[in-house]
């Protein structure tokens, strides 16, 4: 997985639908939907990692795009 998008797909197959209209609010779902998952045992840490990338480097994004920093 290398993008949000990826992640969302990935979600998808757990029956996972993240979509608020605000994209930190979004990311900041994900995580925990993603640390629900991990914690069910439900999918691999290799997984898991990756999609804990992605989403950190998003909500990072996110921020600085808020902040317009970018």
């Amino acid at each position: 997985m290398k993008t949000y998008y990826d992640v969302q797909k990935f979600f998808r197959r757990f029956g996972i639908i993240t979509y608020i209209g605000n994209r930190e609010a979004e990311i900041e779902l994900s995580l925990i939907e993603l640390q629900s998952l991990k914690q069910e045992g439900v999918i691999s840490d290799e997984d898991y990692y990756q999609c804990l990338g992605v989403l950190s480097y998003e909500k990072e994004m996110a921020i600085e795009k808020r902040s317009g920093k970018q």
